[in-house]
């Protein structure tokens, strides 16, 4: 049994060869995977690559994918096999013909600190967000208070944890600094005098692996409009990427109508809004679910 990494940063899908039979293979220099809705690890080997069931088998879309190179062989309306060609890098390994099984849990076992993929994300902080884009799309992470400390860093999974790469400056009400990311999921905390802290005005936290958690920041790259309805008392947002769940997603109201901004993975989703326990449409367009694309 062996290990071998395919892809190099740390999004790596990880391959090992176990004596028994699976759902995927080697050709040559090729990896190939079949996915079927009817697999007992279907869900998972979606979750594993990023994938969307409405993006792949309505609209044939592999995301995210297609940029790392995997691409469809072959489609159905419940059976699709996508296949990638391993790099130069990784040709001294004799895969021959044996299959090869999915580490689904490479991201919360073997690197812990590093999140998943995840369908969407939405932040909670006890007040005023201490995580935010300014008006240049930098990210800012403030640290409020500790007057007394002589130095804090932000450490985070974008930068390997290490904490020399951003040094907080100090401010008026505390640290900050500031980092250009792209929209996803992050894992966070602040190292005060040598000390790590988790960020205390954030709710959202997953544990380190250590015994600990880390703070859980999402950049945002949609925002869901509903205009209107304002004589509502609550509008609920279900859609494809929460499993259409009936509670958990509640939008905020303005004075025009309603709205709820979140990350949003790469795909096709449908959606549909729950106005005070009625399910009603997008009224921009008339048809039995919305669908929102985001690339």
């Amino acid at each position: 049994m062996f290990t071998v990494p395919v892809f190099n940063n740390r999004n790596t899908r990880q391959f090992v060869c176990p004596d028994n039979r699976q759902r995927s293979s080697v050709e040559g220099n090729m990896v190939v995977v079949k996915i079927k809705q009817r697999s007992p690890d279907y869900q998972k080997l979606m979750m594993y690559f990023g994938l969307d069931e409405d993006s792949l088998f309505i609209h044939h879309s592999l995301g995210q994918l297609s940029k790392e190179g995997w691409k469809i062989r072959k489609i159905t309306k419940r059976k699709a096999i996508i296949t990638k060609v391993v790099g130069d890098d990784n040709m001294e390994v004799q895969w021959g013909n044996q299959p090869i099984f999915f580490n689904l849990n490479v991201n919360e076992n073997n690197t812990p600190g590093y999140p998943g993929p995840v369908s969407f994300g939405i932040n909670n902080f006890k007040g005023a967000p201490t995580v935010y884009e300014n008006d240049k799309d930098i990210t800012v992470f403030k640290l409020l208070n500790f007057p007394q400390a002589s130095k804090v860093f932000l450490s985070r999974n974008f930068n390997d944890w290490i904490p020399a790469k951003h040094q907080c400056k100090k401010t008026n009400s505390g640290w900050v600094a500031e980092v250009k990311l792209k929209p996803g999921k992050y894992f966070y905390k602040f190292i005060i005098d040598g000390q790590w802290m988790q960020d205390i005005n954030n709710n959202l936290r997953e544990s380190d692996g250590h015994n600990n958690y880390n703070s859980t920041y999402y950049h945002y790259n949609y925002n869901f409009k509903l205009e209107g309805l304002t004589d509502k008392k609550n509008i609920i947002l279900a859609g494809s990427f929460n499993n259409w769940n009936e509670k958990e997603l509640k939008m905020q109201k303005t004075a025009t109508g309603w709205v709820l901004p979140m990350f949003l993975k790469d795909g096709t989703h449908t959606y549909k809004f729950i106005a005070d326990g009625e399910w009603i449409l997008d009224q921009e367009i008339q048809q039995s679910c919305r669908m929102v694309w985001v690339i």
